[in-house]
C-alpha cells in the first residue's frame, strides 16, 4: 500500500503543502494563480494553528505563532522561510461565481453534452466538481482550500483526486455522489472500448488524450484497491456484543466492483496495456465460470463468451505468445476466419493469412477490416505494386476528386505506405494530396516526399507535426510503464535521422537542388 495511506489530518496537510502547494506557488505564471496557491497554503497552516497565541505586532505574531503551529514545525527549513508570511495572512477565496470570471470550466462528466477536449480539461473539471461535492465530509475543508489550485496545477490534482473519491464515497451523506463517480469512470472506459471497436473513429477526444484519461482511471482503480488492501490488513474492531463491525472498505470496494472486468480489458487493449488486459480477461472468465463449474461444464460456459474469447485472442496476439494463442484456438468449438487469420499473422505466415483474407473478401467485399488486413499482408510480403493498384481500385484516389470519408482515409494511408517504400514519388504525391488516416508511416512518407521535392518548409512543418504526435503518445505510454516508450523513442530517432538527412541534401543553389535525391528504399 501507499506510504501515506494512514496520514493524520496534520500529516496530510504537511505532505500536500510541502510536495505540491509550494511547487504550485513557485511555478505560478500570473498573480491570480499565485493568490490561489497562497490561500491554499494559508489554510493548510491554519490546521495546525494555536488560536490562543496573540501578539501586538503582526510580524511578531507570525514568528510566535509559527513556533506553536504544528503544521509549520513539521515543514523543512526552506519551506518554513517561504510560508512564514502566510501564518498570519488573511486571504479569502472569492465565491464560485466570481471564480468563474477567471477561467470558466464547465462542470460536466466525460460523456456530458459539453465534452472535454483534452486530458487536462477533463481531470481539472472532475477534480473541481468533486471538491464542490465534498463540503459535508471530514476533510472537505482541506480540499475546498485547493479549489483554485485544482483549476490549473496538474500535479496537485493528480494527488488529491483519489483522496477526494475516498472522502466522498465514505463520508458524503449524498449517496448519489458515489454513483456519479462510478459513472464518470465508466464513461471513460466505455469511450476507449467503443473507439477500439470502431477502429479509432468513435471518440471525440484525440487518441493520445483519451489514452491518458484511461490510464488515469486505471491508476485511480489501482490506488483504491491498494487502499482497500491496506485497511483490510488492519484488525477489525468489534462491537460490544463481540460481533465484527462493518468494514470501512465496503463502499470503496463497491466502486471498484462496479467496473466490469471485460470493459477494463477492452479499455486496456485500446491503450496497449496488454498485461493489464490479460489480467482482467482472466479475472472476467473466472468470474463468469465461477468455482462451482468443473470440467466440461466450465469449457461449455467459456465457449459461450464469444466477445471475451475474441478479446482474449487479440490480447495474447499482441503479447506475442504463440503457445497461448494455440491454446485459445483450441478452446473454441468452431474456429472463425478472424481467429484463424490472427493466429497465422502471429506466426508470421503472411502468405496463408493473405489467402484467408482473400477468402473472406469473396464472401463480403465491403468488409473494411478484412480489406485492411489484406493490404497489411501485402505490405509484409513486400508486394508494393499490388498494394498501390488495390488502393487505387478501391477508389481511394480518383481522377475526378478525392473521397473524404474515414474509410478512404485509411486506404489512402496504406497507399502512402506502399508508395514511399517503393520509391514511387508520383504515386506518393497522388495519395498524399488527399487527407489520410493519422499514422507514423504516413508521416514518414510525406517527409520523404518533401525531401524529394526540395520543399524544406513543408518538411519542417510535417516534421514538427510528426514529433508532436509521437510525443503525445509517449506522454500517455509513460503513465503505464517506461518500457512502452521504447518503440516511440525509436520513432523519434528515425525522425531525427530524416532531419539530419535533410541537411545533407538541402540545396545551396538551384543547381545543387537537381542533385542526388533521397530514396525511401531501405526504410521499410
Amino acid at each position: 500500500p501507499r506510504s501515506f495511506d494512514h496520514l493524520s489530518e496534520v500529516d496530510f496537510a504537511v505532505k500536500l503543502l510541502t510536495e505540491y502547494l509550494v511547487n504550485a506557488l513557485r511555478s505560478a505564471e500570473d498573480s491570480t494563480r499565485q493568490d490561489f496557491s497562497t490561500f491554499a497554503i494559508q489554510q493548510m497552516l491554519k490546521i495546525g494553528a494555536d488560536d490562543k497565541v496573540k501578539s501586538p505586532t503582526k510580524h511578531k505574531a507570525a514568528t510566535q505563532q509559527a513556533q506553536t503551529n504544528v503544521v509549520y514545525r513539521k515543514l523543512p527549513a526552506d519551506v518554513q522561510s517561504l510560508v512564514l508570511p502566510f501564518v498570519t495572512s488573511e486571504y479569502a477565496l472569492l465565491s464560485h461565481t466570481e471564480l468563474k470570471n477567471y477561467r470558466k470550466l464547465e462542470r460536466t462528466i466525460f460523456a456530458g453534452l459539453s465534452r472535454p477536449s483534452s486530458f487536462r480539461h477533463w481531470v481539472h473539471s472532475w477534480a473541481v466538481d468533486l471538491i464542490d461535492k465534498s463540503h459535508d465530509t471530514p476533510r472537505g475543508h482541506i480540499f475546498r482550500s485547493c479549489r483554485g489550485v485544482a483549476k490549473d496545477d496538474l500535479e496537485t490534482v493528480l494527488f488529491i483526486l483519489p483522496w477526494l473519491i475516498v472522502n466522498i464515497v465514505q463520508h458524503s451523506p449524498n449517496k448519489t455522489y458515489c454513483d456519479d463517480i462510478r459513472e464518470e469512470m465508466l464513461a471513460v472506459l466505455n469511450a476507449a472500448a467503443a473507439k477500439a471497436a470502431a477502429g479509432g473513429k468513435a471518440a471525440a477526444m484525440d487518441g493520445a488524450e483519451l489514452q491518458m484519461c484511461v490510464l488515469r482511471v486505471f491508476d485511480i482503480a489501482d490506488w483504491l484497491a491498494q487502499w482497500v488492501e491496506y485497511h483490510k490488513a488492519k484488525k477489525v474492531p468489534k462491537a460490544k456484543g463481540g460481533t465484527p463491525m462493518p468494514q470501512p472498505t465496503e463502499p470503496i470496494e463497491a466502486v471498484i466492483d462496479a467496473l466490469p472486468r471485460l470493459l477494463l480489458a477492452k479499455a486496456a487493449l485500446h491503450v496497449h496495456a496488454y498485461p493489464r488486459a490479460l489480467q482482467q480477461m482472466e479475472l472476467h472468465l473466472r468470474q463468469v465460470c465461477g468455482p462451482a463449474l468443473r470440467g466440461t461444464e466450465r469449457w461449455e460456459e467459456i465457449n459461450k463468451q464469444d466477445s471475451a474469447i475474441a478479446c482474449l485472442h487479440e490480447v495474447v496476439y499482441n503479447i506475442d505468445d504463440p503457445d497461448a494463442l494455440s491454446g485459445i484456438a483450441k478452446m473454441r468449438e468452431v474456429e472463425t476466419l478472424h481467429s484463424r487469420t490472427v493466429e497465422l499473422e502471429n506466426a508470421a505466415a503472411w502468405g496463408d493469412a493473405l489467402r484467408c483474407y482473400e477468402l473472406g473478401l469473396q464472401s463480403d467485399p465491403d468488409d473494411l477490416q478484412m480489406r485492411l488486413g489484406h493490404l497489411a499482408c501485402l505490405r509484409n510480403l513486400g508486394h508494393w505494386e499490388t498494394m498501390i493498384s488495390m488502393c487505387k481500385h478501391l477508389g481511394a484516389v480518383s481522377n475526378a476528386g478525392h473521397r473524404l470519408d474515414d474509410d478512404a482515409k485509411l486506404i489512402r494511408g496504406m497507399g502512402v505506405q506502399a508508395a514511399w517504400r517503393l520509391g514511387d514519388w508520383r504515386q506518393l504525391a497522388e495519395f498524399s494530396a488527399a487527407p489520410c488516416a493519422a499514422d507514423f508511416d504516413v508521416d514518414v512518407g510525406r517527409l520523404l516526399l518533401s525531401l524529394q521535392q526540395g520543399n524544406h518548409d513543408q518538411f519542417n512543418a510535417d516534421l514538427d507535426k510528426a514529433r508532436w504526435d509521437v510525443m503525445g503518445s509517449i506522454k500517455a505510454a509513460s503513465m503505464e510503464s517506461y518500457q512502452r516508450t521504447y518503440p516511440l523513442l525509436a520513432k523519434l530517432h528515425l525522425l531525427r535521422d530524416l532531419e539530419h538527412r535533410k541537411t545533407l541534401f538541402q540545396p545551396a543553389s538551384d543547381e545543387s537542388a537537381a542533385g542526388p535525391q533521397p530514396s525511401g528504399e531501405g526504410l521499410a
